[in-house]
């Protein structure tokens, strides 16, 4: 991948990760634990993509 394109996903990553925290964190003042869970869920899975796609520099990993 490019390292623009890679600058490009990072970015985009990092501004969902902020935006679920926000949420989440809103979820949980009016007592909306369902979504809290679900957004929490999504974010945990951004920020694992993340370490890992930005740990392999965008290379897929060798088996």
């Amino acid at each position: 991948m490019p390292p623009e394109q890679l600058h490009q996903m990072v970015n985009w990553l990092n501004q969902q990760i902020g935006y679920l925290t926000k949420s989440i964190k809103e979820a949980r003042q009016s007592n909306n634990y369902g979504r809290e869970l679900h957004y929490e869920g999504m974010r945990d899975a951004f920020m694992i993509f993340l370490i890992k796609y930005v740990n392999t520099n965008g290379e897929k990993e060798k088996s």
